[in-house]
């Protein structure tokens, strides 16, 4: 009987490491999609791999990414709320999509806070929170942002061009 619940133990186990290789496998095909900017099929892939793991933060924020690119962005915003209420790690994640809609107070409600906690936050939150204050006519809180990401040093040729960015654009407001 012991043999028996043993077995049965490792075939569960084996199915369970087998399903998650397999869910791994479709979050690493999504991925290769939405690089390759085939949005409708990452989309459709997505879709499938959330049904089946509803609580995957990361096929939620991918899914969110996906919609976003596409310029579906009542989509994107329903799967970015929902990668955060998953994972709250995901919580800043909208703010790019927020940001492109020009809705000032809630990158400041979201993002704002965040910045309390942590002031190494990246360029592209950093950017659009300054530019909702002074869109706010908070000019002194946007100052602010724009000084402390200029005093934040990151990794990633990617991000430190970014931040460049930023800082050049709000040169020019000044």
């Amino acid at each position: 009987m012991k043999i028996h619940i043993a077995l049965i133990a490792q075939i569960a186990i084996a199915v369970i490491v087998s399903n998650s290789a397999c869910a791994d496998s479709l979050l690493d095909d999504a991925r290769k999609l939405v690089a390759a900017q085939q949005y409708d099929s990452a989309i459709d892939l997505l879709n499938k791999y959330v049904s089946t793991n509803p609580m995957s933060a990361d096929g939620c924020l991918l899914l969110a990414n996906a919609h976003h690119w596409k310029k579906d962005f009542p989509k994107a915003r329903v799967c970015y709320e929902k990668a955060a209420t998953l994972d709250a790690r995901y919580t800043l994640d909208i703010i790019p999509l927020i940001d492109e809609l020009n809705e000032w107070k809630e990158i400041i409600r979201i993002a704002g806070p965040e910045l309390q906690k942590n002031k190494k936050l990246r360029p592209s939150i950093l950017g659009p929170l300054a530019s909702a204050y002074e869109n706010s006519d908070k000019h002194l809180d946007a100052e602010r942002v724009v000084n402390i990401l200029a005093a934040n040093e990151y990794e990633g040729q990617d991000v430190k061009d970014y931040k460049n960015y930023v800082l050049a654009y709000y040169h020019l407001w000044s």
